[in-house]
C-alpha cells in the first residue's frame, strides 16, 4: 500500500540552518545522515512525498543525487523554496532515469487532491487560497513552525 507524505524545510547540506533553527547537530554530515535515516524510517519505496520547499542547499549536483539515491520513495515532488537552487531542482527533475522512482519539480503553488481532500501546496503560508472557505487545506513551510495565527485548515 502506498501513502502520501508532506514535508518542508529539510535544508539538506545547509550548515547555517543548524544554528539558525537550533537543530541538535554540530556538523553537517551528521544532520544530513540523521535526516535521511528519519525519512527512511517513515517512507517506503511505494510512497509519494511532497517537499514544500528548501529541500537542498548548495550547488553540488553529485551530492544532491547521492542524497536522493539514499532516500526511499516512489514519487518525489519538489516545490521550490527560497533556499533552493533552481538549477539543481531542474536537474533532479530532468534525471528521471531511476527505475521505479521519479522526481518532479512543481510550480510554486499547486492544487492537488488526496483521498478526495483538496489541498493547496506552497512554500509560503497564505492568508487565502482557492476554496479556502470550503474545506480546502493549505500546507506550507518556510516559517519552521514559528508562524503565529495559522488559519483553520492550514498546516506548517
Amino acid at each position: 500500500m502506498s501513502n502520501v507524505f508532506f514535508t518542508a524545510d529539510l535544508h539538506l547540506s545547509h550548515l547555517n540552518i543548524i544554528k539558525r533553527c537550533n537543530r541538535p547537530f554540530t556538523e553537517l554530515v551528521k544532520m544530513n545522515t540523521t535526516l535521511i535515516e528519519k525519512w527512511n524510517e517513515k517512507i517506503t519505496h511505494k510512497d509519494t512525498v511532497y517537499v514544500l520547499g528548501d529541500f537542498y542547499w548548495g550547488n553540488n549536483i553529485d551530492e544532491v543525487f547521492g542524497i536522493t539515491d539514499q532516500l526511499q520513495f516512489k514519487q518525489l515532488y519538489l516545490l521550490p523554496g527560497n533556499h533552493d537552487n533552481q538549477r539543481i531542482l531542474r536537474l533532479l527533475d530532468f534525471d528521471c532515469g531511476r527505475i521505479n522512482r521519479s522526481i518532479k519539480l512543481l510550480p510554486p503553488i499547486v492544487e492537488i487532491n488526496v483521498n478526495k481532500q483538496p489541498i493547496t501546496l506552497c512554500h509560503y503560508a497564505m492568508r487565502i487560497w482557492n476554496k479556502s472557505h470550503y474545506g480546502t487545506w493549505q500546507l506550507f513551510g518556510h516559517s519552521h513552525g514559528t508562524l503565529k495565527d495559522v488559519l483553520p485548515n492550514q498546516m506548517d
